[in-house]
C-alpha cells in the first residue's frame, strides 16, 4: 500500500544526471497525479496515480477497466488529502506489454470516502471518438406565428447568370377554343408564288358549321339517254330437305335429311344424307329448325362446311323447337352445307305433329352483290 509521501520520496529518490556525459536511462518512475478521466484510462500505465471521489488509486493493470473504487484494476493508497505533486521523473524505457490478464469479479462498492483536496489539473486528454448519434427526438409542437417584419432594402439585382441548356420540349398542351374570326382586312396585293413547301399532316376536321338556307330550286336539266339495261338478278334454284324420324346426333355430328324437295340447278343432293353440295356461285338464303328431345340440356345447333361452323348458331334453353337462319355469299364452288349440333354433347331430335325432327329450306336469290 503506498501513500502520497512514499511517492513523493520516490521521485526525490532520483539522481540528478549530469549534463556532460548522458547515462543509461532508469527505470519508469510513477507518472503523475491525474484526475481519473474514463475517457484517458486507455492510456493509463501500471503505476499511474488518480484521484477520484476523494479518494486516491494506483493503477495495478495497464489498461485499467471499470472505475476507481469498484474495479480491482485500481489500488486505493490514499484515503486522505491529496500531496504536492512530486518531482517527474525521467522516462524509462517502455517495456513490453504484457499478456492482459482476465478481468477480475467486481468487487462490492465500498463506502464513499470523504471529498479529498482537488490536485492539479492535468493535461487535456486527447479529444475522444464521437459517439453515435441519438434517434431524432420527437418534433415538437409549432409555435404561433409571429408578426411579420418589415421589408428589408432590396439588394442590387446580381449579375445575370450563365444561360442553362435548353430543356426538354414539353408535352403539347389540349388545344384550346378555335377563337371568333377576325374582320377581313383589306386584299393586298398578291405576291410573287413562292416554292410550294412539304405538305404538313392533314389538322383535325374542324366542327362542322350550322347548316345555311336551302337555296332555290334550280331549273330542272335535260334528261339524259337511258342506259343500258344491267344484269338482272333473279330467282333460279331451291332446295327443302325433311327427316321424318327421330334422331340421336353426337357433338359436332350432323343432321341426316331423308327426302328432299330439289328445284334448279344450283344443289347436289341425294336422300338419305347430310351433306348439300352448292354447286354455283351467288348468294343463298337458309333457314332450319330442329325439335328437341323433351326434358333436354340447353342446346344450340348451327350450319357448318366440311366439319367447321361458319354461321351463327341457334340456341335453346331446354327442349322445343330450335331454328336459326343465315346468308351465304358462294364464291367458289362446290361448297358444303350441313346442319351440326354445337351442344357439346349428344342431343336427341324427335318427330313434331307435322311429321319431321328437323327441316332446311336453301334458296339462290341473287347470282352475287349488288353492282354500280
Amino acid at each position: 500500500m503506498y501513500s502520497s509521501d512514499d511517492l513523493c520520496r520516490d521521485f526525490r529518490a532520483f539522481p540528478i544526471i549530469p549534463p556532460a556525459i548522458t547515462g543509461a536511462t532508469g527505470p519508469t518512475g510513477p507518472a503523475g497525479i491525474v484526475t481519473f478521466n474514463p475517457a484517458d484510462a486507455q492510456n493509463y500505465q501500471v503505476g499511474q496515480v488518480v484521484v477520484f471521489d476523494g479518494q486516491t488509486y494506483l493503477v495495478n493493470t495497464a489498461p485499467p477497466q471499470g472505475i476507481p473504487g469498484i474495479s480491482s484494476d485500481y489500488t486505493l493508497i490514499a484515503p486522505g488529502a491529496t500531496g504536492d505533486t512530486g518531482v517527474t521523473g525521467v522516462t524509462g524505457v517502455t517495456g513490453v506489454t504484457g499478456v492482459t490478464g482476465d478481468t477480475g469479479a467486481t468487487g462490492v462498492t465500498g463506502p464513499t470516502g470523504d471529498t479529498g483536496a482537488t490536485g492539479v489539473t492535468g493535461p487535456t486528454g486527447d479529444t475522444g471518438a464521437t459517439g453515435v448519434t441519438g434517434p431524432t427526438g420527437d418534433t415538437g409542437v409549432t409555435g404561433p406565428t409571429g408578426d411579420t417584419g418589415a421589408t428589408g432594402v432590396t439588394g442590387d439585382t446580381g449579375a445575370t447568370g450563365v444561360t442553362g441548356p435548353t430543356g426538354d420540349t414539353g408535352a403539347t398542351g389540349v388545344t384550346g377554343p378555335t377563337g371568333d374570326t377576325g374582320a377581313t382586312g383589306i386584299t393586298g396585293p398578291t405576291g410573287d408564288t413562292g416554292a410550294t413547301g412539304i405538305t404538313g399532316p392533314t389538322g383535325d376536321t374542324g366542327v362542322t358549321g350550322i347548316t345555311g338556307p336551302t337555296g332555290d330550286t334550280g331549273a330542272t336539266g335535260v334528261t339524259g339517254d337511258t342506259g343500258p339495261t344491267g344484269p338482272q338478278q333473279i330467282l333460279s334454284s331451291g332446295i327443302e330437305l325433311l327427316r321424318a324420324s327421330s334422331q340421336t346426333i353426337p357433338n359436332d355430328g350432323l343432321v341426316l335429311f331423308t327426302s328432299a324437295e330439289n328445284v334448279g340447278t344450283s344443289f347436289d343432293f341425294t336422300a338419305p344424307g347430310n351433306i348439300i353440295t352448292i354447286e354455283e356461285v351467288g348468294l343463298y338464303l337458309v333457314n332450319w329448325a330442329v325439335n328437341i328431345e323433351a326434358d333436354s340440356l340447353g342446346s344450340a345447333f348451327g350450319l357448318s362446311q366440311n366439319g367447321n361452323p361458319f354461321s351463327g348458331v341457334g340456341n335453346d334453353a331446354g327442349s322445343g323447337n330450335t331454328a336459326g337462319m343465315a346468308l351465304i355469299n358462294v364464291t367458289t364452288v362446290p361448297f358444303d352445307v350441313g346442319l351440326a349440333n354445337r351442344s357439346l354433347s349428344d342431343r336427341t331430335i324427335v318427330v313434331t305433329a307435322n311429321g319431321s325432327s328437323a327441316n332446311m329450306t336453301i334458296i339462290k336469290f341473287a347470282d352475287g352483290p349488288s353492282t354500280f
